[in-house]
């Protein structure tokens, strides 16, 4: 007589009781310490209000510097906040309140700033404190029509601040008295200024996108269809 062994292919009773036992287990566990922990998995977020930081609510740029500092360009200039004291900063050169909206980093943690109608760097003085120090006085008095600063970037050892009306370029470490200054004119107006790597692009205005080509701004061919468009990042 030939006897075949088969494999049990169900669960017995005993088997699927243990199974749904330790399921429900694991769930009612996990339900448990999910709503013992409901910021779990979410990132830590502290609010301040414009009270808190004794400053203007409207925030348009943010850096932080090379040893930890934060600073903020606001519609009433530049709010400094050191992780534990919150100081607005005065711009030299400037007269009332000036909007900071952009601000740009060297590789020498450098940082400067341009908005409203100025335009310049942060330092530190004798005594410790970060002041800003205003380059908008370099500017040849036929190019100080300029207002509304939109971008401060910096790309290789230049630093390059667009306003409406004009593309300034400095040299970053230039010991001259006007930092090596060069200047390009708008035909229109220029929108907004941007990099890619270390190439610079231009939006004007009724026109389309244009690039920095050594010393010479120069059209970006088909970009006509964008001469009603604001671009805002390439």
């Amino acid at each position: 007589m030939e006897i075949t062994i088969r494999p049990n292919q169900y669960l017995t009773k005993s088997k699927c009781f243990f199974i749904i036992t330790l399921f429900f287990f694991i769930f009612q566990q996990t339900k448990v310490f999910s709503q013992s922990n409901p910021e779990l998995g979410y990132p830590l977020i502290t609010n301040y209000s414009p009270k808190v930081y004794k400053g203007h609510g409207q925030v348009w740029g943010v850096i932080q510097s090379d040893n930890g500092v934060m600073y903020f360009g606001t519609s009433a200039g530049i709010t400094e906040y050191d992780g534990v004291n919150w100081r607005k900063i005065g711009i030299s050169g400037s007269e009332g309140t000036q909007t900071v909206r952009a601000f740009g980093k060297d590789s020498d943690g450098h940082i400067y700033f341009g908005g409203g109608e100025n335009f310049g760097y942060l330092k530190t003085d004798s005594f410790g404190n970060t002041v800003a120090v205003s380059l908008a006085g370099v500017v040849p008095d036929e190019f100080r029509d300029f207002s509304d600063i939109r971008s401060v970037l910096v790309i290789g050892d230049f630093v390059y601040i667009q306003s409406r009306e004009y593309l300034f370029r400095f040299e970053t470490n230039s010991e001259k008295v006007d930092r090596g200054i060069k200047i390009w004119k708008s035909d229109t107006f220029f929108s907004y200024s941007l990099n890619f790597g270390e190439e610079l692009f231009l939006f004007q205005l009724d026109k389309g996108l244009y690039k920095l080509n050594g010393d010479k701004i120069e059209f970006v061919s088909g970009s006509a269809s964008l001469s009603s468009t604001r671009v805002y990042i390439i």
